[in-house]
């Protein structure tokens, strides 16, 4: 009798390891992650000039790194989204590791063209030109006296308001919607 429950127990460990591990690699290979680089967040975080009342939506949040990065900056609200399942567990166990058990900052599974952004007051994205035109609609449609901050690429069609060159390069674009 216990030999069974020990090997049944055994076999749930290795199908949930398989499983977890099948969905990995399918997030890698089907969804790529790309990351904005950790030394430039406080860069972009001043640019953004966060307070405490900001709620931060990060479309596309991967790993956690933005919005993590802005709570411990100023003490806002934050909302990260992403597709893959892996990736949102992952950055919740980070905001776990970094910021305890914190109930201002959420990371949910979502289609980030479905997420409701009518809370948003900042709106922070890192996704390449073909997203960002099919973003551009949703936020003409749903952002009031917004900010939007696009990492690295143009919304396309779309004129910024100001162009922020970073300290690795980079370009993060300003938008008002």
């Amino acid at each position: 009798m216990s030999n069974g429950l020990i090997i049944s127990f055994l076999l749930l460990f290795v199908f949930i390891l398989a499983g977890w591990t099948l969905s990995l690699i399918t997030s890698i290979v089907l969804t790529p992650s790309i990351h904005t680089p950790k030394e430039i967040l406080p860069e972009i975080l001043a640019i953004m000039k966060l307070n405490k009342d900001d709620h931060l939506y990060d479309l596309g949040s991967g790993d956690g790194r933005v919005i993590i990065a802005a709570r411990k900056y100023m003490k806002l609200k934050g909302y990260g989204y992403d597709i893959s399942p892996i990736i949102v567990s992952l950055s919740k166990v980070i905001k776990l590791l970094n910021l305890g058990i914190n109930t201002d900052v959420f990371f949910d599974l979502e289609n980030i063209f479905e997420v409701k952004l009518k809370k948003a007051t900042k709106v922070y994205t890192y996704q390449n030109p073909k997203i960002l035109q099919i973003l551009d609609k949703k936020f003409k449609r749903e952002l009031e006296n917004v900010k939007v901050y696009s990492y690295r690429y143009e919304i396309p069609e779309k004129k910024s308001s100001k162009k922020h060159k970073l300290g690795n390069g980079m370009i993060l674009f300003e938008y008002k919607y």
